[in-house]
């Protein structure tokens, strides 16, 4: 603590039940940090300005994982993501979506390489 902002090495308990445990600078989060839910979904990374920015992982309350870039709490950038039943997504993001060049393998093993658009499946 300096200056009335948190600095360093923290830890901060929302009222609303959710944690982070981390790094400070000027009061935002800031560096490498654990952000968790009150639901049990739970953000592994890089924050910058208050924001998941950087590499990290997201385990979401519904058991999917994402692993990758962030950008302004979205994925961002390159990352996997992979669900319960076992779908998996390896590719390109854009707010959040899959966009760009990615492969995404269906549990019934159909696997779909080429151009994704806004979540969408565009073809080679």
């Amino acid at each position: 603590f300096s200056d009335g902002e948190f600095n360093g090495l923290g830890r901060l308990y929302f009222s609303n039940g959710k944690k982070y445990t981390g790094h400070f600078v000027e009061g935002v989060k800031e560096g490498y940090g654990i952000f968790e839910f009150t639901n049990g979904q739970k953000y592994m990374g890089y924050f910058y300005n208050d924001s998941y920015n950087g590499k990290g992982k997201m385990i979401f309350s519904n058991g999917a994982v994402y692993s990758g870039d962030f950008v302004d709490n979205k994925r961002e950038g390159s990352g996997i993501y992979t669900t319960p039943s076992g779908t998996k997504y390896t590719g390109e993001f854009k707010g959040g979506l899959f966009h760009g060049q990615g492969t995404l393998i269906q549990k019934d093993g159909t696997v779909q390489t080429g151009n994704f658009v806004n979540g969408e499946y565009a073809g080679q």
